[in-house]
């Protein structure tokens, strides 16, 4: 009786020591595919804001522009090259330009709106997120598009515990020029005429000064378009010029000059001899520096 009570008893040791370590490793497999998961799920919710993110650089940078240029039309001034970058992060950051807000024109396109939609995505799937220490850049990398870039201390926390990441993250949208009204010429019409940006998808197309706007052509002796919102018309890479339609001038009441059509030269100081003409069309003056656009 005692051997076989020693025996049961060793049994049910072994039964219940087998059962504690079945538990341990399920619980502990269970465990893991439950952080799994969940990494799972903050990774598709970090693809999700890296999509994201740039749309809303795009949606502030487009609107920032839009003020820019309506204040060069109110003021009839450039805005300054010190000033542009300030005036651009101000207007991202705060919504305001010169400390002036304009609620309609800016409302949900800022930083503090990007940050509070971006945590109410993030409660959708319980997490925390803290965007902080934001730097923006504005530049361009091409002639046809603005650059926006933001760099941001990014921590990321699972409200259970279960995962985290802090990390300092990029992201980069573009706001395409094509659509934007050129300062050079609402300012050297004193707003009398608009010319919008449009690119250009050959040569010919581009030269086709009479048709009834001009198209832009990527020229690196010409001012890029930040240049051309800020005044400073010196030559650039990412440089683009028109050809100025002197008959669309005089339909709209500006006095026109003798000289080349090429924009950058036309709207400003300098006045290059001329070399030829746009398929002998009169007006269509062309100075030596652009003696290819005589076709």
């Amino acid at each position: 009786m005692n051997n076989k009570g020693i025996f049961f008893t060793t049994l049910a040791i072994l039964i219940l020591t087998l059962f504690v370590i079945s538990f341990s490793l399920y619980s502990d497999v269970q465990e893991r595919t439950s952080v799994q998961k969940r990494v799972q799920t903050m990774n598709s919710f970090l693809k999700s804001i890296e999509d994201d993110i740039p749309r809303q650089l795009y949606i502030s940078g487009f609107r920032t522009i839009f003020r820019m240029e309506k204040r060069i039309i109110e003021t009839g001034n450039y805005i300054l090259p010190a000033d542009f970058d300030r005036l651009f992060k101000e207007n991202f950051f705060n919504g305001t330009m010169e400390g002036v807000e304009n609620l309609d024109l800016m409302s949900g396109a800022t930083f503090p709106d990007l940050q509070q939609k971006t945590q109410e995505k993030a409660d959708k799937v319980n997490v925390y997120i803290n965007i902080t220490s934001p730097n923006l850049t504005i530049t361009q990398s091409d002639p046809w598009n603005l650059r926006i870039e933001l760099t941001t201390d990014l921590v990321l926390v699972d409200k259970n515990q279960l995962a985290s990441w802090n990390k300092t993250e990029t992201y980069v949208g573009f706001v395409p020029i094509n659509g934007f009204e050129d300062p050079l010429y609402l300012i050297g019409t004193n707003g009398k005429y608009a010319n919008k940006f449009n690119q250009s998808s050959t040569l010919l197309e581009f030269v086709d000064v009479e048709g009834n706007y001009s198209k832009y052509w990527n020229n690196t002796d010409a001012p890029s378009f930040i240049g051309r919102l800020t005044g400073d018309l010196a030559p650039s890479i990412y440089g683009v010029e028109s050809l100025v339609n002197l008959e669309s001038l005089s339909d709209a009441g500006v006095n026109v000059l003798d000289k080349t059509i090429v924009d950058h030269y036309y709207f400003s100081n300098q006045n290059p001899p001329i070399s030829c003409t746009v398929d002998d069309i009169s007006w269509a003056k062309i100075d030596g520096d652009h003696t290819d656009y005589c076709i």
